[in-house]
């Protein structure tokens, strides 16, 4: 049956679908293309912020690291406050190294070095020797940045 005034719609055939050939391919093609950008944007997102956790958590540990070597270095002093030179440790899966320079004997210099993995953390105390011999801890310099060993 056709409809009057135009002669190549059917009554099954509704207006919006005549003349319109590919236009549903056209919508499936920019509703996939919008999901893919979102998706990409998604996975993105994820992994900067793995990435962001896990140098964050690596911070963390590398300055924990690092003030365990000066820890170390301080007990060390306290049973001979003469000793000048490096001692080395691990914890877990990273390793200190803390060098002692008693060069002046009221002011001792220990300097940490934290690696893990492929970063170093450095961290620096300068100690002071009082009347008594006791030490204490006179200036903790902030640690150094974070970077890949041997840089």
């Amino acid at each position: 049956m056709r409809i009057p005034g135009n002669s190549k719609r059917t009554a099954a055939q509704p207006a919006l679908i005549t003349g319109q050939k590919g236009m549903a391919l056209v919508l499936v093609l920019v509703f996939s293309a919008t999901l893919m950008v979102l998706g990409s944007a998604l996975i993105s997102y994820a992994v900067n912020e793995k990435l962001i956790t896990t140098y964050s958590n690596s911070n963390i540990r590398l300055y924990y690291l690092a003030e365990a070597g000066i820890e170390a270095a301080i007990a060390l002093l306290q049973e001979d406050s003469t000793f000048a030179g490096t001692i080395k440790g691990q914890l877990n899966d990273g390793t200190y190294q803390a060098d002692i320079n008693s060069s002046d004997q009221s002011a001792i210099i220990v300097r940490s070095r934290a690696r893990l993995g492929k970063y170093d953390k450095y961290l620096t105390v300068i100690l002071e020797v009082n009347e008594e011999g006791q030490l204490k801890i006179n200036k903790w310099q902030k640690a150094s940045a974070v970077k890949p060993a041997g840089y």
